[in-house]
């Protein structure tokens, strides 16, 4: 059902503008629901709310709310820096003036950010309620682009629905895990190791969603585990094509797994369905570069518990050491903390992004391209310091 798909998965349209510009309140329209606190008072929204929708019943999205830009309150330097993360995981970016506030110099400061992470912006006025009809028809020949609504005017905010909603149809991406390299009757094999970061009762997001692909592109998908894998594969007389594991057991599989059959792994997957694979891969040479006392960056895009078992807090570390004969100076963000100081590090490492959208990981590959410091992705890091990674990305350079 369309109402349960992931976040990481929905279109997030973000809500911009100066305080009180009406985002709080347009939100509410929007989704028909309270969902954001509405006040005169500046600055009453502090951090971003998201609120997922389906929008016509047709796109699932994330609506993004966020603190005003021009908050001058104590913590608006804080809340203005949340602002400036959600607007790098935007799809699509609702820019609001109040009508009787339309700065359109500030309109122009946030439209050249939007360019400089390639997301698509739309001009909304708000409150046009409170203009006269000549002062109205004098807003829409001055901003032929822009579009007014206002929260007591339904007609006004089915409107901007319905913008909404052919936007999201006329620039829908095709992206798809794997669905360009399956062929219906190729036999798929997923490996899942079952230890202490395996969540109980349940298989993780990466998993389902290729065993989803899978079945809609009529490919025979199987599951084992690691501790099962080499009886698995004798019983079936190696009649398998493609092999999907952990990264973190790439060696042991990639031992276990005849040259002749395709291996790959989940994060190197999602390296290239939510990111940059070519440059993740060229990311990956930076390694060569690193000398002692130099820095490396680890990215979570999502927060949990960490354990000895924690492949970014442990396992990487442990391999950059075992590679490099030192251990190298390593920063942890987690979330959607991102760092400052690009300039700082010689290396970023991202995780496999599984439970963040794509525009988030396009964002901060342009940062990291923009500061010239090369990134790559879990998999690809893990399956380099295994001597896999040709094989690993074969399926996609064929």
């Amino acid at each position: 059902m369309i109402k349960k798909t992931p976040k990481g998965e929905r279109f997030h349209i973000g809500l911009f503008g100066k305080t009180n510009s009406g985002k709080s309140s347009l939100l509410n329209a929007l989704t028909s629901q309270e969902v954001s606190i509405v006040s005169e008072t500046h600055g009453t929204t502090t951090d971003p709310v998201e609120k997922r929708f389906e929008l016509l019943d047709t796109a699932p999205v994330v609506f993004i709310d966020t603190a005003g830009f021009s908050d001058s309150s104590i913590l608006g330097a804080q809340r203005i820096e949340k602002t400036e993360k959600a607007l790098q995981k935007t799809d699509l970016a609702l820019i609001l003036l109040s009508s009787k506030d339309i700065d359109y110099d500030w309109f122009k400061s946030m439209a050249r950010e939007c360019k400089k992470l390639s997301i698509p912006y739309l001009m909304i006025i708000t409150k046009s309620d409170l203009l006269s009809k000549e002062e109205f028809v004098l807003v829409k020949k001055t901003y032929p682009d822009s579009h007014s609504c206002s929260i007591f005017d339904n007609i006004s905010i089915d409107n901007i629905l319905s913008i909404l909603s052919n936007h999201i149809a006329s620039n829908k991406e095709t992206q798809t895990l794997l669905g360009d390299k399956l062929v219906r009757g190729l036999k798929v094999l997923l490996v899942i190791p079952i230890d202490s970061e395996a969540p109980a009762g349940r298989i993780i997001h990466p998993q389902v969603q290729v065993i989803r692909e899978c079945l809609d592109n009529g490919v025979e998908v199987a599951m084992v585990r690691d501790t099962e894998l080499k009886d698995s594969l004798i019983r079936s007389n190696y009649d398998v094509d493609l092999i999907i594991t952990d990264s973190q057991i790439f060696k042991f599989v990639s031992e276990v797994v005849p040259e002749n059959i395709l291996l790959t792994s989940f994060s190197i997957i999602f390296s290239r369905y939510k990111g940059d694979l070519d440059y993740f891969l060229e990311g990956i040479n930076a390694l060569k570069n690193i000398k002692h006392n130099d820095f490396v960056a680890i990215l979570e895009s999502c927060s949990h518990n960490i354990s000895c078992e924690d492949i970014g807090r442990f396992k990487i570390p442990k391999a950059l050491e075992k590679h490099l004969g030192f251990a190298p100076n390593i920063d942890f963000y987690m979330g959607d903390d991102f760092p400052t100081d690009l300039n700082k590090y010689k290396l970023l490492i991202h995780c496999g992004a599984c439970m963040t959208n794509r525009q988030a990981i396009l964002s901060r590959i342009k940062k990291s391209k923009d500061a010239e410091v090369p990134i790559t992705n879990y998999g690809i890091f893990l399956a380099f310091m295994t001597g896999i990674l040709p094989r690993a990305v074969k399926i996609f350079k064929d």
